[in-house]
């Protein structure tokens, strides 16, 4: 140790920079965030599924008395509909103002909980070993990804939004637990797990990328003392069950067919990996046929190689990585039977961040040009995401900018046709102009 170092400790300088560097991460987040999601305010509805989870509903979420009953029936409110996410449908509840529907509150909610997982992002990056910069980059990925815009910028991506909060709330929970045994942790790990659940059913996959996340460990105590998992997963998972089919009654052969169309969109899965690593076919909607799996492939193959010279990404980082990725997109694949929506891809981005935190980690320990060109490329790659992002929510600025985007996006989509001549527009198509993203 130097003195100049010896001099700092004993002054209490290098505690202090350390504070300072966290809080002025925090606060770069912070800023980075608003500024690319601050206009969302400002918009309305995209009739899209909020209309019938808030629009047609203001009667029952106007009276906060009906805050029991949303436990008891299902995500949209029809006899048909099979989602379960009681929690989401308590947020909208909280949302709305005593039968007043403004769509601010629902915006502002979205933006608070994406800042929130931002945040917890990088804290939850720092937990897997990653220093400050590298998750600095990843929150920062996390937070301008443009596949991030369909779930903040549209009201009812709240779902991914709420169940992502309590997905990191348990995975860093659970690093905290495996670190220093505590009850109140195991709890809380056990507590976040059963939130989750009751947010969206994605939450199912969650077990296996926890899984990954305890292959972090020493090999000589990899699996030690993880018997509280039993009752901290068995208990949530028993309870979402038994309230779930109280709520919902489905029909005989449901499952089965679930996993016959996941089994069917299996190259949906490709084209996201695709677009979580090379932003591109971004959209409102998509219909299934639509999606490029060639450009999947590649990213595949891109990451892949990148093994090769990521000494780090090895074991169960890199378990936790693909665990985050593919786990999420395999069990939405039976949402995607009708239409393909961004916001599935929200979780899946923090497999990117952990990743890019990697790329990173290894650039810095190589020479000074390769150094220089990863930090202007980083640069260069958050400009074009923050712009990306800020220029792309303008599509879902009202019914019009919406139904606009989707039917250009996908002109053959049943869904995005609806949308369009819901809307008092000209038929003739030279009324309507392209959208930045398309």
């Amino acid at each position: 140790m130097s003195a100049a170092q010896a001099f700092a400790e004993r002054r209490g300088f290098s505690e202090w920079s350390a504070l300072a560097r966290t809080r002025l991460v925090r606060l770069a987040l912070t800023v980075m965030t608003v500024a690319v999601y601050a206009r969302t305010l400002d918009f309305g509805f995209s009739q899209l599924d909020d209309k019938r989870l808030i629009l047609d509903q203001a009667e029952f979420l106007g009276d906060v008395g009906n805050w029991s009953k949303v436990f008891g029936r299902s995500y949209l409110g029809s006899a048909d509909d099979t989602y379960y996410r009681p929690l989401v449908n308590l947020s909208f509840l909280l949302d709305a103002d005593a039968g007043s529907i403004a769509a601010a509150r629902f915006h502002g909610t979205n933006l608070g909980l994406h800042l929130c997982n931002v945040l917890l992002a990088l804290y939850v990056l720092q937990k897997l070993g990653q220093e400050l910069g590298q998750a600095f980059v990843g929150a920062s990925l996390f937070a301008l990804h443009p596949v991030q815009v369909a779930s903040v910028a549209w009201i009812p991506g709240r779902t991914d939004l709420l169940f992502t909060s309590f997905a990191l709330l348990s995975l860093y929970s659970l690093c905290g637990a495996l670190e220093r045994p505590s009850r109140w942790l195991r709890g809380l790990h056990g507590l976040t797990f059963a939130l989750a659940l009751f947010s969206k059913e994605t939450a199912l996959i969650l077990p296996g990328v926890l899984v990954a996340a305890c292959a972090l460990r020493p090999t000589s105590e990899r699996w030690r003392g993880l018997g509280w998992l039993a009752w901290a997963w068995g208990l949530p998972l028993a309870g979402y069950v038994m309230a779930r089919a109280c709520a919902i009654e489905l029909r005989p052969g449901y499952w089965a067919d679930i996993a016959a169309i996941a089994i069917q969109r299996g190259d949906v899965a490709v084209a996201d990996c695709g677009r979580l690593f090379v932003p591109q076919d971004l959209a409102v909607l998509l219909e299934p046929s639509q999606v490029r799996v060639g450009l999947g492939a590649l990213a595949l193959c891109g990451l892949a190689l990148s093994l090769r010279f990521l000494p780090t990404l090895r074991g169960g980082r890199l378990a936790l990585c693909l665990a985050c990725i593919a786990l999420p997109l395999g069990v939405s694949l039976p949402g995607t039977h009708l239409v393909v929506l961004d916001n599935r891809l929200y979780l899946p981005t923090l497999g990117v961040a952990l990743w890019l935190g990697e790329v990173l980690r290894t650039c810095l320990s190589a020479r000074r040009a390769v150094r220089r060109s990863a930090q202007i490329s980083l640069l260069l790659f958050a400009g074009f995401a923050a712009h990306a992002s800020y220029a792309r929510a303008a599509d879902y600025r009202d019914p019009r900018t919406f139904s606009e985007a989707a039917f250009l996006a996908a002109p053959g989509s049943p869904i995005a046709r609806h949308l369009r001549f819901r809307q008092a527009y000209a038929p003739n198509l030279t009324n309507l102009r392209p959208s930045h993203t398309h």
